[in-house]
């Protein structure tokens, strides 16, 4: 049975109320649960369907019950100030995203490390293929960053926001065809989605598999060097026509990598095959992968504690251990941002209950506020429209310069009829995923792509940002 979990059950740490993560779906939090310990909770957006919310949940416990992704711990969906709030809870994975590893702290496994891992994808993944014969359980989002990694380096699947159920038609060589507007992240997906009507079988997760594989063991993103310097929209557009080209990565970059480099190089050529037909299945990759990972215990435990310990030195941290006693605050604080008082901290360190104190509380918060400078603060929703009434521009190149991806761009274009609605949308959308959506913030950018001035002027009127950016530069 699911089980339901009350934002009255968690606690979080004071100097940690920032998220962890943050995409189309909300955002992540770190935190404490008294019988689960530490969790991750993934807050959905206020304006999220309830059908997706319920899919997901629903997906992500099947999954969990196989034993084929991060364990899902249950629920949340209870109305907080007026409005209705639904999330996840989830098994928190101290190392992070296999993403964020490769990318962001530039920690690169050994090998047999790497060979680790993708066995472990590809028996999950399996798993997750075979969950009911008649709606197989695809994942179609598959990528790094949605590989998380728990404190011995093991890989776990997670984000089933794109998954979808396919039907018993694909076991008679059809499949199941999705909304373009479905959640996808370009350099992963498959040719077939381009060419054949956005049409995915589970082989699609098999070529986004093999695309994960390659970036593993290059330690590079995909198409990276040639398409760097250009939008993101222009980015996905050259490699959707690459793909569809035969186009893949460059698997000369392995060839000093690996020793078995012609082997495993015809290996990951036969995963990426244009023809979806030709790609092994995850039981037939898992059997591959298998004998690579035949390496001495202590050789990979060597392995696992040199990656650990040159990720902690990276993040400046002593341990990836967490005390319970650091988790002293409401979960409700991370929405409200509140940041009580030495004294009321105090008072929470010996049991006495903030939230009895709601007018005290929101007092403090509100004089904190007015100690923050105009840029410090965060961007508001009205903000937001008056961005959007006054940016004359596309909507499309706004969103592309600011770090919107592919996906939500399709979104706001799907829900979205009126230019001006699509620009307020963009700034929305901004406000949500960056992991800094202060005034300042969203001047420097707006300067950066040439935004003319009276777009944004409203938000600095006396010129403050604009002359601290400028003497900045000088």
């Amino acid at each position: 049975m699911d089980n339901c979990i009350k934002l009255s059950e968690l606690k979080v740490d004071p100097n940690a109320l920032a998220p962890i993560g943050q995409g189309s779906f909300g955002k992540v939090y770190e935190a404490w649960h008294n019988r689960h310990h530490s969790v991750a909770v993934k807050i959905c957006r206020f304006n999220m369907d309830e059908q997706i919310f319920q899919d997901e949940k629903e997906l992500n416990k099947r999954a969990t019950d196989e034993n084929a992704c991060v364990p899902y711990f249950g629920f949340i969906s209870e109305n907080f100030q007026g409005w209705v709030c639904n999330g996840l809870v989830f098994k928190f994975m101290e190392c992070g995203s296999l993403g964020d590893l490769l990318h962001r702290h530039r920690v690169y496994p050994a090998n047999c490390l790497s060979f680790r891992m993708l066995h472990e994808i590809a028996v999950a993944m399996d798993k997750l293929h075979r969950i009911n014969a008649d709606q197989r359980l695809l994942h179609c989002d598959l990528k790094p960053c949605n590989i998380l990694l728990d404190i011995d380096l093991h890989a776990h699947i997670t984000d089933f926001g794109a998954a979808r159920l396919s039907t018993v038609t694909e076991n008679r060589g059809q499949a199941i065809q999705q909304d373009p507007n479905s959640m996808r992240t370009i350099p992963y997906c498959a040719p077939e989605f381009f060419s054949d009507n956005f049409r995915r079988t589970s082989k699609y997760d098999v070529y986004s598999f093999s695309i994960l594989t390659w970036e593993l063991l290059a330690g590079v993103k995909p198409y990276e060097g040639k398409y760097r310097y250009i939008t993101n929209c222009q980015r996905a557009y050259e490699i959707w026509h690459k793909v569809e080209r035969n186009g893949r990565p460059d698997l000369g970059l392995l060839r000093d990598k690996l020793d078995n480099y012609e082997a495993f190089g015809h290996f990951l050529s036969r995963c990426w095959a244009q023809n979806s037909n030709e790609r092994p299945t995850f039981l037939d990759i898992a059997t591959e992968l298998e004998p690579l990972t035949d390496t001495d215990e202590a050789v990979l435990q060597d392995a696992v504690m040199e990656t650990k310990q040159e990720l902690l030195t990276k993040l400046n941290r002593p341990s990836f251990q967490r005390s319970s006693e650091n988790y002293r605050y409401n979960f409700t604080d991370v929405f409200t941002g509140h940041h009580p008082t030495a004294e009321q901290s105090e008072r929470m360190e010996i049991g006495d209950n903030l939230a009895a104190q709601p007018a005290n509380y929101q007092h403090i918060a509100q004089n904190e506020n007015d100690q923050l400078s105009v840029g410090d603060r965060n961007l508001s929703d009205e903000d937001c429209r008056r961005l959007g009434k006054n940016y004359a521009r596309s909507w499309e190149t706004l969103a592309s310069d600011l770090g919107i991806s592919f996906a939500q761009i399709d979104n706001i274009k799907q829900d979205h009829r009126r230019n001006e609605e699509k620009k307020i949308a963009v700034f929305q959308t901004w406000k949500e995923i960056d992991p800094n959506p202060t005034v300042r913030n969203l001047i420097q950018k707006l300067r950066q792509i040439k935004v003319d001035i009276d777009c944004y002027s409203f938000l600095d009127p006396d010129r403050v940002i604009r002359d601290e950016l400028r003497n900045e530069r000088a």
